[in-house]
């Protein structure tokens, strides 16, 4: 509602301190742009985050109150290395084993290989449908297990006959 020319009274706007006639009875501010600038400052709730980055430790003032993590890098790396640690993990004793079933020497080059160099290498790779059970693994070289790849060969077919047959 309109103020009438005889009630105009003189106001303060709430937000610039500015002495103004308000148009309406309801005005609180000297225009649009101070009620629009006012009504956004409280909606703002400053949020501050106390903590650090679960990954490196950094902290974590700059991010909204539920981030645990400073970076994308940190998300990224954080996951890989925890899953990693669930799947890529094999028993020191069940590599012994398969180092001493394999008298310590690659099946492929034949070479005597050492229990800190060896790798095992997966007969039927994983990408095709390999498994990672005893029966599917042999000692290799570095070297060979690198050269082959995901390629499946006759020496490869080999080792598992011999593998698979019982003694």
């Amino acid at each position: 509602m309109a103020i009438s020319n005889a009630h105009q009274e003189v106001k303060k706007c709430l937000h610039c301190n500015k002495s103004f006639t308000p148009v309406r009875d309801w005005q609180k501010t000297c225009s649009h742009v101070c009620s629009y600038t006012r009504r956004n400052n409280l909606r703002k709730v400053p949020i501050t985050n106390h903590g650090s980055c679960a990954r490196c430790g950094k902290s974590l003032e700059h991010k909204k109150s539920h981030a645990i993590y400073c970076s994308r890098t940190c998300v990224s790396m954080d996951h890989n290395f925890k899953h990693r640690g669930k799947t890529r993990t094999q028993g020191t004793a069940r590599r012994k084993a398969i180092f001493d079933r394999d008298l310590g020497q690659c099946y492929l080059c034949k070479q005597p290989v050492s229990f800190q160099n060896f790798e095992l290498d997966h007969l039927v790779p994983t990408s095709r449908s390999g498994d990672s059970s005893p029966e599917n693994l042999a000692v290799s070289c570095r070297r060979c297990n690198r050269r082959r790849g995901t390629k499946l060969g006759i020496e490869q077919l080999l080792k598992l006959s011999e593998l698979r047959t019982p003694i």
